[in-house]
C-alpha cells in the first residue's frame, strides 16, 4: 500500500486558498493550459491564475518506454519560471492521474513541499474558482 503524506491531495476550495503561497505548474498540454481546447471534463477553458506552464509530455522522451529526462534539464526547465527546490508548489491536470505523477517527479527532483489538486482542472471548474483566460 502506498502511503501518502497528509493533505498531499486538496480539493479545490482548499487549494485555492494556498495559491497566494505557493508556485502553479499546470501539467497539462499547451494548447489547454493557452486556452485554445478546454480540458476534458471542464466547462471553460483557460488555466489557474499565476499557473506556469510545464506540459508533462516535456519532462519524458521516446514512446516505448518514455524515459524520463535529464533531471538537470527539468530543473533549469523549472527555474527558468522561478520554481526551484526550495519553492512550495501546486501542480494540477485535468483530472488529477498526471499531477500525481508530476508530484512523484517533482519530489525526485528535490522539492519537498508539493500538492495536487484532487481531481484537476476539471473539479476546480466544477467548483466555479477562478481561471485566467488569454
Amino acid at each position: 500500500m502506498w502511503a501518502t503524506a497528509p493533505a498531499t491531495f486538496l480539493p479545490p476550495a482548499e487549494a485555492a486558498t494556498q495559491i497566494p503561497a505557493r508556485r502553479v505548474i499546470d501539467v497539462r498540454p499547451a494548447r489547454q493550459f493557452s486556452g485554445e481546447k478546454p480540458s476534458r471534463g471542464a466547462k471553460r477553458a483557460g488555466r489557474l491564475p499565476g499557473a506556469f506552464s510545464f506540459p508533462l509530455n516535456d519532462a519524458f522522451v521516446g514512446h516505448h518506454p518514455p524515459l524520463l529526462v535529464d533531471r538537470e534539464r527539468l530543473r533549469e526547465r523549472l527555474a527558468a519560471g522561478g520554481i526551484r527546490p526550495d519553492t512550495a508548489v501546486l501542480v494540477y491536470d485535468g483530472f488529477g492521474t498526471h499531477a500525481a505523477l508530476a508530484r512523484v517527479i517533482l519530489r525526485d527532483l528535490g522539492f519537498a513541499d508539493v500538492r495536487a489538486i484532487a481531481g484537476g482542472f476539471a473539479a476546480w471548474d466544477a467548483a466555479g474558482l477562478p481561471i485566467e483566460t488569454p
